[in-house]
């Protein structure tokens, strides 16, 4: 019986994509990165997060949409932030955005958010899967 191929995923490209929020309302502002394109996906690397005027918010960060489902980060510092990976980037899927969200901001504050990125493609793999043969 032979295996399936194998995916592999290359680099297509390392940048920075920007997102800003509309003025804050009922203690909320939200910033919606479009997300990598179909067939692609996202490491997030660097995503740094700031409010203006500042007010002591928290910030979370959702893959696809909002629900505690989809929570890939949070901080209780929405004033300024930075989060780094560690070696292990945040992933976001093919055609999903990435969503942050500001509670807590005082009305007309804005959110900014800045992403720094890997854009990779899949690759298929001639040879098995080490693990899964």
């Amino acid at each position: 019986m032979q295996a399936a191929p194998s995916l592999r995923w290359a680099v297509a490209a390392q940048t920075v994509v920007l997102a800003e929020s509309e003025a804050a309302s009922a203690g909320e502002a939200v910033a919606t990165f479009d997300g990598p394109p179909s067939g692609m996906l996202w490491r997030v690397e660097m995503l740094t997060v700031s409010l203006s005027p500042a007010s002591g918010s928290s910030v979370y960060v959702y893959e696809g949409r909002r629900h505690p489902q989809f929570q890939l980060a949070g901080t209780y510092q929405g004033d300024f932030n930075v989060w780094e990976a560690a070696g292990t980037p945040l992933t976001v899927s093919s055609a999903q955005p990435l969503i942050i969200v500001w509670q807590g901001a005082s009305a007309g504050a804005v959110g900014s958010a800045r992403a720094q990125i890997r854009v990779e493609y899949p690759i298929p793999s001639s040879t098995a899967h080490p693990l899964l043969g």
